[in-house]
């Protein structure tokens, strides 16, 4: 069957709920651009895949000014190959490299709170977002942890793969979400145990790097500590140091741009029309980096990777109120964990 009867099959079976005004031929599909029959919609159009066959043909869904399109394009159904011996294997140089890390709080049994902490926390975001995959069907790896030797926490954090398509805009926001979820909580009852075993000492003694504060930090150091003496400071536990991070972690990828869980909480929500928050957003990065030179690095990743966001096979649903919910809520997480300038070289 030659993809012309193919397409020219899907257009038949779409014409029962959508009035098609136009037929753009394109390089991998078809563009229809009309409106819905009244009574018909986009949960209508689920009706016509054809999953099971070794290539699909999905119906791509959004608005044009006042239309809706439906772009049909021919997408070879494709698998995420699980490597849980890689897995293993990231996971256990992890624990080393930021057990070694640890040790530079001094003693083995400080260096183990910090290393099973940090991957707790980290760890924990990414299982987040694969427990939301595997709840809705979205194809998803285990997470892989990225050890750093040498470097001051040992690792560079954890990732996981995402195949297939994202359904619709519940589905993306709520895996965006789901991680940054799981580390600002894993890290409130870290911050809090870790700071009551943190000591305050003279800030002469406190050379090197000092970390900026959090809101949430501020206000759980408050709770812990009361008001500290001017001229002292607090040498954090370990495990008031993974929280740190963990925050730190949340707030970095609750920043609206590309494929940062912010960039998919974002595309939810404006779809095509998230450059109006992108490049704002972008413009703020760069001019925080004259404060802290780090920004300009995050910055320069992420227009490595790209603004570009893939496109959702429903974009023109409704969202729900507890989708917005879930919006207010990351802005409060990203609000109270953003940190202007996380790193400062001290001097005395």
């Amino acid at each position: 069957m030659t993809d012309n009867v193919i397409f020219t099959k899907y257009i038949e079976a779409l014409k029962k709920y959508f009035s098609i005004r136009e037929i753009i031929p394109q390089r991998y599909g078809v563009k229809l651009i009309g409106t819905f029959y009244p009574g018909y919609g986009a949960t209508h159009i689920k009706e016509i895949y054809d999953a099971s066959a070794t290539i699909t043909i999905v119906p791509f869904l959004y608005r044009e000014k006042e239309e809706i399109v439906i772009e049909l394009k021919a997408i070879a159904n494709k698998t995420i190959r699980q490597r849980p011996i890689i897995n293993v294997i990231l996971f256990v140089l992890t624990l080393a490299t930021t057990y070694f890390a640890g040790l530079m709080f001094g003693g083995v049994l400080k260096a183990i709170i910090f290393s099973l902490s940090i991957i707790i926390i980290l760890g924990g975001h990414e299982l987040g977002h694969y427990f939301v995959c595997k709840y809705y069907n979205i194809p998803a790896t285990l997470p892989y942890f990225i050890p750093a030797p040498f470097t001051l926490i040992g690792t560079f954090g954890a990732v996981i793969r995402m195949g297939g398509l994202i359904p619709s805009r519940k589905e993306v926001i709520e895996v965006g979400i789901a991680g940054p979820i799981v580390s600002f909580l894993l890290s409130i009852p870290a911050a809090f145990i870790g700071l009551h075993y943190s000591t305050i000492v003279p800030a002469s003694s406190t050379q090197g790097i000092k970390l900026g504060d959090s809101l949430i930090f501020l206000l759980l150091t408050y709770l812990v500590k009361g008001e500290t003496s001017p001229g002292t400071e607090i040498m954090l536990h370990p495990l008031a140091l993974s929280a740190w991070i963990g925050f730190f972690v949340t707030a970095l990828n609750l920043l609206p741009l590309g494929q940062l869980d912010g960039g998919h909480i974002l595309y939810g929500f404006l779809t095509r029309n998230r450059k109006y928050v992108v490049y704002p957003v972008a413009g703020i990065l760069f001019l925080l980096g004259f404060l802290w030179q780090g920004w300009w690095f995050w910055l320069f990743l992420i227009l490595l990777l790209g603004f570009k966001h893939p496109p959702l096979v429903d974009e023109i649903s409704p969202l729900i109120k507890r989708d917005k919910f879930l919006l207010i809520f990351a802005l409060l997480m990203f609000i109270l964990s953003f940190v202007p300038v996380p790193f400062q070289l001290i001097f005395y």
